[in-house]
This record gives C-alpha cells, sequence and structure tokens, in this order.
C-alpha cells in the first residue's frame, strides 16, 4: 500500500465521520487548521521519520557487523600459526595438500575446523589489542587499505618471512615497499610467543617449487617446440619492468617535471596537494560528524586537548568507535558460541573476501604434474 499524501491525509481529516466525535467541541475552522497541519506532519513523519529511523538500524547494526568482521582475525592467525608448523612438518592438516591450500581455508575462514574454537581467553586478548592498539584506524579498522587489504594477505607466509627476515620494524614503508604483518600477529606474537613460528624451517615450499619448475619447465619445451614450428619467428621479451610500485611511479612523475617541466610547475603540484588534503580533511570532517549523529542522545563522546579541532573530533570519534567495537565483540561472540553448541554454520562476514578457485587448483596440479614428470606418485605425500 502506498503512503497517502500530504493532500490525501487532509482530506481524510476533513470529510473522513469516524472523527467528527474527536472534533465535536471544536469550532470546524479548527477541524481544517488541525487538518492542513497534520496532513503535512504526518506525511513528514511516514517519510522523513521513516528514514531516520532506517539510518539509525543501520548505525545500531554498524559496529555489530564489524565486530563480527574482526572476531575471525583470531582465526586466521590461529590458522598462520598451524600454516608455519605445517610448512615445518610438525603436522598434518585434514584438508591440507599443498600451501596453497591455506588461502582456500582463509576464505572460508568463518566455518573453517582447523583453527578449533575461538576461546574466551583468546577473545580477551584481542579485546585487549583492541584496547590497547596505538593506531585504531590503520590497525584495527584497517582504514587505509594497507596492505592486507587484500584478505589473501593474511595467510602470506613469504612475505611475512620476507619481513622478519630481512626489515627492522623502523624501516620507512617506502623502502618495505608495504611489506608488514597485520598489527594484530604483531600482538599475538608478543603475548605467546608465536612469533618464533616464522624462524621455522620450510621444508614443504621448496618440494612444492620444484615440482612445479619441473612442470613449468616442460610447459616451456612444448611452447618453444610450437614456436619453432611457426613461420614468424616470436619477438625477444621485453625486458624493461611493466609494472612500478606507487612509490616509485611518484618518483618517476617528479624526475620527469623536474627534466622538462617549469619550476612553476612544482610549486603548483605542491599547491595542489596542499588542496587535496583539505579536501580529504574536509571529507574526514563530514564522516565524523555523520557518525556523532548516529548515535543516540545519551552517549558522550569527549573531546580531549588535540593540536586542532579536527584532530579532537577526529580522535574522539576513533575513541567512540573503539569503545563501541569493544561492546560489541562480547556479543557477537556469545551469538559463536550459541551457534557453535547448536551445530549451525556460522554466517560469511560482511566483510569482501577475494576468493580465488581457479589458482590454487591449477597449482595443485602443477605439482602433481610436476611430481609425476620426476617419477614420482602422483599424490602429496612428500
Amino acid at each position: 500500500m502506498s503512503t497517502p499524501t500530504a493532500t490525501e491525509i487532509t482530506q481524510d481529516i476533513l470529510t473522513n465521520p469516524r472523527y467528527d466525535e474527536f472534533f465535536a467541541d471544536y469550532h470546524p475552522r479548527i477541524r481544517e487548521m488541525f487538518a492542513q497541519t497534520y496532513g503535512h506532519e504526518k506525511w513528514m513523519w511516514q517519510w522523513e521519520g521513516a528514514r531516520e529511523l532506517t539510518n539509525q538500524e543501520k548505525a545500531a547494526r554498524r559496529f555489530g557487523e564489524l565486530a563480527y568482521d574482526r572476531l575471525w582475525d583470531i582465526q586466521r592467525k590461529k590458522l598462520f600459526d598451524l600454516q608455519c608448523r605445517w610448512r615445518a612438518g610438525l603436522l598434518t592438516l585434514p584438508g591440507v595438500d599443498c600451501s596453497y591450500d591455506f588461502e582456500a581455508h582463509d576464505a572460508t575462514i568463518e566455518n573453517c575446523p582447523l583453527p578449533g574454537p575461538i576461546t574466551p581467553e583468546e577473545l580477551d586478548m584481542y579485546c585487549d589489542f583492541v584496547r590497547l592498539a596505538p593506531d585504531f584506524d590503520d590497525d584495527v579498522m584497517d582504514r587505509n587499505g594497507g596492505p592486507w587489504y587484500d584478505p589473501r594477505g593474511w595467510q602470506d607466509y613469504d612475505t611475512m618471512k620476507l619481513y622478519e627476515q630481512e626489515f627492522d620494524r623502523e624501516t620507512p614503508d617506502h623502502e618495505r615497499q608495504g611489506i608488514h604483518p597485520p598489527a594484530w600477529y604483531d600482538f599475538h606474537n608478543m603475548r605467546t610467543g608465536n612469533g618464533m613460528l616464522l624462524s621455522l624451517p620450510d621444508v614443504r615450499r621448496p618440494a612444492e617449487l620444484r615440482y612445479r619448475q619441473a612442470e613449468a619447465d616442460a610447459r616451456q619445451t612444448r611452447n618453444e617446440a610450437v614456436q619453432a614450428a611457426a613461420p614468424l619467428p616470436p619477438l625477444p621479451p621485453d625486458p624493461r619492468p611493466q609494472y612500478l610500485p606507487q612509490w616509485e611511479m611518484e618518483e618517476l612523475l617528479d624526475d620527469f617535471i623536474d627534466s622538462y617541466e617549469p619550476a612553476q610547475l612544482r610549486r603548483e603540484k605542491a599547491a595542489y596537494a596542499l588542496v587535496k588534503d583539505r579536501e580529504a580533511e574536509d571529507k574526514q570532517v563530514v564522516e565524523d560528524f555523520e557518525y556523532l549523529k548516529s548515535l543516540e542522545a545519551a552517549d558522550t563522546v569527549p573531546l580531549k586537548e588535540a593540536a586542532n579541532w579536527r584532530a579532537a573530533l577526529r580522535q574522539a570519534v576513533v575513541e567512540s568507535q573503539r569503545q563501541q567495537l569493544l561492546a560489541h565483540l562480547p556479543l557477537v561472540y556469545d551469538e559463536y558460541l550459541l551457534r557453535e553448541q547448536l551445530g549451525i554454520a556460522h554466517p560469511e562476514a560482511t566483510e569482501g573476501r577475494y576468493r580465488d578457485t581457479n589458482n590454487p587448483l591449477r597449482w595443485r596440479n602443477e605439482i602433481l604434474d610436476g611430481r609425476e614428470l620426476l617419477g614420482e606418485p602422483r599424490n602429496f605425500d612428500f
């Protein structure tokens, strides 16, 4: 049924006899004035009020969904620690035949049985991480879409081992090219000592790479035979880089300006950067005020002393969001426990997830093909 217009509501008040008794003690002029006012107000209540109720419901759900998404960070770290032990040959895991299977398990982490149930102690540790994270935006909320924005990064053993071996924590981001573990992993390792798992030998992956290399060599031989039979020789490969990380592209841009453009352009470029920074700051202010407006009237959000009013506002919003997340994590954990007890599957997290089904299957087949080419059984028992 469509919502009546203000005019239809007004006419109903004026002509419907069911309201005659209500207005019996008032002059007809009062009824006319009331009908005009009520028609407009009721229409606004139904449209604007209903929209506001929807916004309030969305705001109430927002941190429940965020807490549910973040709950699975606990399982991802446990799965990564299992991967370290598995690579070292210290254990076997059902449903894991090669290292690439960990990506598939991470993609369905909500119902992955390998890490075991989340314990109250693990939830308490994660709440401590949220409470103590020095940069809540980046460490917990990942607002800036850092190197772990790609969910595959949570199980990226090679990258994390590279970080531990070749970089210290003071190395600038542009030199690391974005290589660093999730802040939760660092916190967990400090509490549990599990950082030493990355020092275990990786005996599994080198064997996988050997088999994949055997398959790649055989494939290249076949391709070369096809190319040799072609009427035209193939073009030589271009050794020049086809991709530059963002920081190198920015350096290239600056080099180009220095080489070909007048000095005025560099000053204009710097001025434009200030404009973009202000636009980003203004956008952040709008988002922060929208967040504060979505809170209940009884919620208190204190403003602490800061460098400027923008920083004070941002800090207040961040701390409010931190407290909201801490309040909702136990609630979603209770729901998690209930589903565990009832044997009900956990719903997929609302956070976007990249599910790669083609590459892991291809990699598995390459390993099996490589084993066969090397005269070994076509299985994963190696």
